[in-house]
Formats: C-alpha cells, sequence, structure tokens
C-alpha cells in the first residue's frame, strides 16, 4: 500500500500546534497552563483574596478617616490649633472610629462573623490580651 493514500499518520498528529487544538483538549492536556481570568484573580475557593481584602480595608479606613475628620473640624473648627489633650483623645477617637467601621464594613464583604475572629467565645478577652 501506498503511504500517500492512507489517513494521517502518527507523526502528523504529533505535529499540531496548540492553537490549533479545540480548547477541551488543551486543559485536558496535563503540560498545559491553566486559564484564568479577571473573576479568579479577585476571588479564590475561600472567597475574595486576602491581599484584596487587605487593599480594601485600607481604602475603606482612609476613606471613612477622612470623612470623620472632616465632621471633628465642622463641629469644633478651632481644635485643630489647640495641643490639649482633648484634642488628642478626639483624633485618636476619630481613628478609633474609623477602624471600627471599616471592619464591621469588611466582615459584611468578606460573609464571615465576629466569632470568625475569635471575638464571640468564652475566652476572648485572653485571647485579646494575648495580642499584646
Amino acid at each position: 500500500m501506498d503511504r500517500t493514500t492512507e489517513g494521517p499518520t502518527q507523526q502528523d498528529s504529533q505535529s499540531v500546534s496548540p492553537s490549533e487544538m479545540p480548547p477541551d483538549s488543551l486543559r485536558s492536556s496535563p503540560d498545559a497552563p491553566e486559564l484564568h481570568d479577571l473573576y479568579w484573580m479577585i476571588v479564590g475557593p475561600n472567597g475574595i483574596r486576602a491581599g484584596w481584602l487587605v487593599l480594601l480595608f485600607y481604602c475603606l479606613f482612609r476613606l471613612l478617616l477622612y470623612l470623620f475628620s472632616g465632621i471633628l473640624f465642622a463641629v469644633a473648627p478651632g481644635m485643630s490649633s489647640s495641643d490639649s489633650p482633648f484634642t488628642a483623645l478626639s483624633f485618636e477617637l476619630v481613628q478609633f472610629c474609623a477602624m471600627l467601621g471599616a471592619g464591621g464594613i469588611m466582615i459584611a464583604v468578606a460573609h464571615r462573623s465576629p466569632a470568625d475572629y475569635y471575638l464571640a467565645e468564652s475566652h476572648r478577652m485572653r485571647r485579646f490580651a494575648g495580642g499584646f
């Protein structure tokens, strides 16, 4: 028999480039890289990826800090020029409220409860003090 009349040979099937192969065969190949999209980059198997949550927390904290500082300066405009303990306490309170607000929003965004952060169990104060 003549080789030109036969079907494709084994050498012909191995010389097919990956761009000519259908997408299903690309994914089943052990050497092919996984295809990822934007959703994969932001959301992982356990929800939003940790790096994005940290970035979101920082942005929310800064936004709430500017918002609460603006409210403080609108209520007491002379507070920025004094160096009293009340002024220092007020600025610390603004930062504390901004941190709690950003944390509360992050709990809702990450679909977690305070118990996931060991804040609702019987030994919560011991765990909290252990952080110091």
